[in-house]
């Protein structure tokens, strides 16, 4: 993982009010669309789809989940790419408090957090 506008993940689990019944599918389907948008270099929509996969995240899986916690990080590393550290610091260090939370300090993707976190200060 780096701290650059690469996102970190692809992940393999898986809200918007206007999508009533969304599956966490379809949330981890709309962070990989931004993940692949974020590769690209479309920062726009990249933040549009992760913001999506968050709102059916957060509303399927609680707001203290890891993948809630992942799509926090990648929309950190967005901000921080377009150099906005004040919103990448807010996004990471919420993940990075669900990481440490559910996965511990010796979790690659606490540690990865951390030193995203570290990059910023």
């Amino acid at each position: 993982w780096s701290t650059t506008a690469r996102p970190w993940s692809f992940t393999n689990t898986g809200s918007f009010a206007a999508q009533a019944g969304a599956t966490v599918g379809e949330g981890q389907t709309y962070h990989n669309m931004a993940c692949m948008y974020q590769t690209q270099g479309n920062f726009v929509l990249a933040l549009e789809f992760y913001n999506k996969g968050l709102a059916i995240k957060r509303d399927k899986l609680g707001e203290n989940h890891s993948e809630v916690a992942m799509t926090l990080a990648n929309i950190g590393l967005l901000h921080q790419a377009q150099n906005r550290p004040a919103k990448a610091l807010r996004c990471l260090r919420q993940a990075h408090a669900i990481f440490l939370g559910h996965l511990g300090p010796q979790h690659p993707h606490t540690q990865n957090c951390s030193r995203a976190l570290q990059s910023l200060l």
